[in-house]
C-alpha cells in the first residue's frame, strides 16, 4: 500500500475513489494519508494545482487535495485496490504542496 495506491470507495459514490498520499519511508506508521477523487464533471469548478484532473479506468476525476485526511492501516482492504500509480507521485507532491504553501 505505497504512495500512489488508488482505492475504490463501493460504500461512497460521492467520492468513489481515494489515493494514498504518505510516502514510503513512513510505512511503519499504522496510518495512512489519503486524497479522494469526485467524478469530473464541466460545470465542477476546480484550480488545476489543488485539484488536478486524474484518469482512472476510462473516466476523468478530480483530486480532492482539500478533503485530505487519514485512516488507520487496518481500515483499508486490499481487495479494495484498484490500481498503483506511481506516476501520480509528482502530482500528489505538488498539489499537497499547494494546499500548504500556496504555490
Amino acid at each position: 500500500m505505497n504512495q500512489g495506491t488508488i482505492f475504490r470507495r463501493p460504500d461512497n459514490p460521492d467520492y468513489p475513489y481515494f489515493v494514498i498520499a504518505q510516502s514510503e519511508p513512513l510505512e511503519s506508521l499504522n496510518t495512512r494519508v489519503i486524497i479522494p477523487f469526485v467524478r469530473w464533471r464541466p460545470a465542477l469548478p476546480g484550480m488545476s494545482k489543488i485539484n488536478p484532473i486524474v484518469v482512472i479506468g476510462d473516466e476523468k476525476y478530480i483530486l480532492m487535495t482539500h478533503l485530505i485526511q487519514t485512516v488507520y492501516l487496518h481500515e483499508l482492504n486490499e481487495e479494495d485496490i484498484h490500481s498503483y500509480r506511481a506516476e501520480l507521485r509528482d502530482t500528489l507532491v505538488n498539489a499537497v504542496d499547494f494546499l500548504v504553501t500556496g504555490s
